[in-house]
């Protein structure tokens, strides 16, 4: 039939082959469109003006209504146009996608406000019958569109391509509207609305300030769904398991929160036939539990299983089973005796960190950027960091321990040799400021054979170290030239020696780092040697 349009004393008559059911779409697109413009004059502006948390909602509700706008005027310039153009080339050139993606933004920050406030509080700037119009109009958007889906499901004659091809794409998008509105949104609704009752219901204080936020879901309770531990101890205790989207907590003797990509659940075997068992396993616990029938356990075990796909952002398929290695953050509890307030991101396995992982020790400030075993044992190599130092190497239970480079943040030193707990240990190269040093360490300290080069005094000394300090034989080269070597006791040269001056003379007997300290003989060039013993004190040749 033809396409007929009257404004005023114009009249446009277009006598192109027109489907009957486009211009019924056409007229329920428009509707929906003025519905929508005029919901957004009325209450989208106020309602964005009178409460900071609906800024989000309405900035989804103008998307959607910009994509109905689109989507309204493609199909309108079809029917203008004396173009023989392939209908379905209107229909199916819209980004089906992005109008899909819009909305479950749009479902997403309306959950959001439904689950963190009662609709009584935006009661003062609207009506409640308004505030939900505005909440749940839009979805019926797309449920006019499905009815389009379904005329061009039966379309015959107006195509030109393959009706195969068109019939998969619409049964396609037409499933996945229905999905989207038969069970996405009032699964996500209910959700939203068991949320908002579950924290007007909570006492536990603890839980409420920890987890409590607008784009968090409640799913599950073991209050309402019994969930019980295996040998208790105190049959006056009490345990309760309360699952979110994104957590999992844990209230026994104290109260875990455990972000739900990092939980594993797996069976055990238990003599008790009554007791329908799994296990929970996570980073810092593992927890066997039961439920009282078998519907239970499947519904808990159901319930971690899509929680945890939805965290790591994976479509599973039907029975699949959660994957073993995942990557996330945790932080230790201060209680735990192995890793107490460890913030690790990482790969994990089973419960467990592994492989390429960054830890953070806070008791020490110190960052760990390395690969770890399967039992999570900081023993390995990797890049070791905190607020003084930078280190490249091995280490053993988080501390530097094994050949490694060294530098500190504060002024440049550096270090490339062997580490015991820490601490300098072996042989090894420190380059500072103040010149380089090459030989053995004992507990950070210069124990041993070295040689140090002084770039600020110039001198250059061969020997032996204890404690940080030249200790024993050794050769001391000053800047201008003379020449040491002796005893050294607390870095001081003391007693027999020999000193060899710049002018060729030298001195055998009693010296210290200024010349010759004592008793002694001085040999002095071109000339003959004094053989009586004479008495030097402060003597420096000239």
């Amino acid at each position: 039939i033809p396409y007929i349009v009257s404004h005023g004393k114009a009249l446009l008559v277009n006598r192109k082959n027109i489907p009957m059911f486009l211009l019924t779409y056409f007229s329920d697109e428009q509707r929906m469109v003025k519905n929508m413009i005029n919901a957004h004059l009325k209450y989208m502006k106020s309602l964005r003006s009178a409460f900071e948390e609906t800024t989000k909602l309405v900035e989804a509700f103008e998307s959607i209504l910009c994509v109905t706008v689109v989507n309204l005027r493609m199909c309108f310039d079809y029917l203008s146009s004396d173009r023989e153009s392939h209908l379905e080339h209107i229909l199916f050139n819209i980004s089906f996608n992005e109008i899909m993606r819009e909305f479950h933004r749009y479902l997403r920050h309306v959950c959001d406000i439904r689950a963190f406030y009662s609709l009584e509080h935006f009661s003062k700037s609207m009506d409640r019958k308004l505030m939900r119009l505005v909440i749940e109009k839009p979805f019926s958007c797309l449920e006019t569109y499905e009815k389009l889906l379904d005329l061009i499901y039966d379309l015959r004659l107006y195509n030109k391509l393959d009706i195969e091809e068109l019939k998969c794409q619409t049964v396609e998008r037409k499933k996945t509207i229905k999905d989207f509105l038969k069970v996405t949104v009032p699964m996500r609704i209910k959700e939203a609305e068991d949320t908002f009752t579950f924290w007007q219901l909570l006492n536990d204080s603890t839980v409420k300030a920890e987890l409590h936020d607008i784009h968090r879901r409640f799913i599950l309770d073991s209050h309402s769904i019994a969930l019980k531990l295996h040998d208790r101890t105190n049959i006056f205790s009490s345990n309760r398991f309360i699952l979110f989207n994104d957590y999992l907590v844990c209230l026994l003797n104290r109260t875990e929160f455990i972000p739900i990509h990092l939980v594993w659940i797996s069976s055990f075997s238990t003599p008790s036939t009554g007791k329908f068992s799994f296990k929970i396993v996570t980073p810092e616990s593992q927890h066997k539990v039961y439920a009282l029938t078998a519907n239970d356990k499947n519904e808990w075990q159901m319930k971690i299983r899509e929680c945890t796909w939805r965290s790591l952002r994976l479509a599973p398929s039907t029975n699949q089973a959660l994957p073993v290695s995942r990557y996330g953050s945790y932080k230790f509890s201060e209680r735990n005796q192995k890793y107490p307030n460890y913030e690790v991101e990482g790969r994990w396995f089973d419960g467990k960190f592994y492989d390429l992982c960054h830890i953070r020790i806070p008791s020490t400030n110190r960052h760990f950027k390395c690969r770890i075993n399967k039992a999570g044992e900081l023993n390995g190599f990797g890049l070791v960091e905190d607020d003084t130092f930078v280190y490249h190497g091995e280490f053993v239970q988080g501390k530097l321990h094994g050949y490694g480079s060294w530098k500190s943040k504060n002024n440049g030193t550096t270090y490339d040799g062997y580490f015991k707990f820490d601490k300098f240990h072996g042989f090894g190269i420190l380059t500072s400021p103040s010149g380089v040093f090459y030989g053995e360490f004992v507990n950070g300290a210069r124990t041993g054979y070295g040689v140090e080069d002084g770039a600020i005094s110039g001198n250059k000394f061969i020997g032996m170290w204890q404690d940080g300090k030249r200790q024993g034989a050794g050769i001391l080269i000053t800047m201008d030239g003379s020449y040491f070597e002796g005893i050294f006791a607390n870095n001081n040269l003391s007693g027999d020696g020999l000193a060899i001056f710049p002018n060729g003379s030298y001195f055998i007997g009693e010296v210290a780092v200024d010349g010759p300290n004592g008793n002694g003989s001085l040999h002095l060039p071109d000339a003959e040697i004094i053989e009586e013993v004479c008495q030097f004190i402060n003597c420096i040749a000239s």
